[in-house]
């Protein structure tokens, strides 16, 4: 169970590492971030363009999750800043469709960004099981793990796929607008 004053810890710091890696902007900003008491989710997104009020986002987390229950019965543990990283990924993406709508996207994360085929997971090919279920998940966990080792490859996720996708996510906060 997360407490408020925790997701307002793991916010300050998750904010700063996208800060120091450039990926903060004024349209990341406009992201709302939302404190709930249950979701059978970690967290989740929400976003949509809307004419009267123009893009608008927001990420939930709540206090209570059954995916953060089931880690008692051997689920792999995952913390509340890497719930929020993985979240902004997913903002990254949503503020900035430009970029992830490149050549450049397809061909490090072998699709389309709103491709919702199933990958069969090679640990080779991507940084999670998670990440195997469609390229959205797939660049929201590459995001996360970025930020969560300071943008620096781990030995684990040394593989030549995986540091394609890598080397494309460092090179996002140099193209956007």
């Amino acid at each position: 169970m997360y407490s408020y004053n925790q997701l307002c810890s793991a916010l300050d710091t998750v904010q700063d590492e996208l800060i120091q890696h450039d990926f903060w902007d004024t349209k990341l900003s406009k992201i709302d971030v939302y404190w709930d008491i249950y979701s059978s989710a970690y967290g989740f997104q929400n976003f949509y363009d809307d004419k009267k009020y123009g893009n608008k986002g927001s990420i939930t987390i709540p206090a209570f999750s059954r995916s953060k229950f089931q880690e008692l019965f051997g689920s792999q543990y995952v913390s509340l800043k890497d719930i929020l990283r993985h979240e902004y990924g997913h903002a990254f993406a949503y503020c900035n469709k430009k970029l992830i709508s490149t050549i450049e996207f397809k061909n490090a994360f072998g699709g389309i960004h709103n491709n919702v085929e199933l990958f069969e997971y090679n640990p080779n090919h991507f940084v999670s099981k998670y990440a195997a279920l469609n390229t959205m998940e797939d660049f929201a966990e590459t995001f996360m793990y970025y930020l969560e080792y300071s943008g620096i490859l781990a030995t684990k996720f040394n593989h030549p796929i995986i540091a394609r996708k890598w080397k494309f996510i460092s090179h996002l906060s140099n193209l956007k607008s």
